[in-house]
């Protein structure tokens, strides 16, 4: 490969002195060898920082106090330098040939975001084969599968300046920020791939961010669909409609599965609600477009 241009591997991390350190190495350790490696410290009160400081040609960034992922990846990209930008959480691991992979591909199809599949490891153990997940994420897809986050951030690997044109990583969303960075690109018309190769590991442990009971997601979901709703100037109402329908059931579905009933109830009421709210604000957009 001629021209290699330098890949930003931005690691966001709090209190994960037990993995940390497998994660660095996994990424040291890749077969593409023009790379700046930053991870963000996000106020960690263990000694996450002290695993991170052992390993030389890593910048280490630490913040005064706790700001969540988006911020920390946020920071990282800001003070990184290089074309491409890829994400790894501090308790994933890579394969070695990850990012000389992953960037063939992004730069034979001309990809803006792309993403490899993955395994997951640990206390539960399984392949995230995608197999629901097209090769190109679609509108229509996305439409389909409004609270299927395609892929995680730890396969990422994004265009500076396509990051830069889509803001960034929503800083106020604690739970589904990969979700929304991903619905962002896709309806802004660009090109968001999945590589076939399992080439990541993400690893399950009872501090799993993604392992959140779906209780405390719901806000997040909430604030994504109200965004969704009104960044996008082509969504019909019906597609709305039957967008929040899928919400609506798929929500209920986990709530009564892990015996949530009277949250079940809260939140039917309550998304009832917000759905009349958006439909309500999605017509008199329309209206003003006219």
């Amino acid at each position: 490969m001629t021209n290699l241009p330098l890949v930003s591997i931005v690691i966001p991390v709090y209190n994960q002195e037990r993995f940390i350190e497998d994660c660095l190495i996994s990424v040291l350790n890749q077969t593409y060898k023009n790379l700046e490696i930053v991870v963000v410290d996000d106020n960690s009160s263990d000694n996450t920082r002290e695993k991170v400081q052992k390993f030389e040609n890593v910048t280490l960034l630490t913040l005064k106090k706790n700001s969540g992922p988006s911020f920390a990846r946020n920071l990282g990209v800001s003070k990184s330098h290089g074309q491409l930008v890829a994400f790894c959480d501090g308790d994933d691991i890579w394969k070695s040939e990850k990012i000389e992979a992953q960037l063939k591909f992004h730069l034979a199809y001309g990809i803006d975001l792309s993403a490899t599949k993955y395994e997951t490891f640990g206390q539960r153990t399984d392949s995230r084969s995608h197999a629901r997940v097209p090769n190109l994420v679609s509108k229509s897809w996305m439409l389909k599968n409004p609270l299927l986050t395609p892929f995680p951030p730890s396969v990422m690997m994004i265009r500076r300046e396509t990051l830069q044109e889509l803001g960034g990583w929503k800083e106020q969303l604690r739970f589904g920020e990969d979700l929304d960075l991903i619905r962002r690109a896709v309806f802004s018309d660009l090109q968001v791939g999945v590589l076939e190769e399992e080439l990541s590991f993400q690893r399950i442990h009872e501090e799993n961010v993604s392992d959140v009971s779906v209780v405390k997601r719901i806000p997040s979901y909430m604030q994504i669909i109200k965004s969704w709703i009104e960044e996008s100037d082509e969504i019909r109402v019906s597609e709305v409609l039957v967008m929040l329908y899928r919400v609506d059931k798929s929500i209920i579905k986990t709530l009564m599965k892990e015996k949530e009933f009277f949250s079940t109830i809260q939140f039917f009421l309550k998304f009832a609600y917000f759905t009349l709210e958006v439909i309500n604000d999605l017509i008199h957009k329309k209206e003003r477009l006219k």
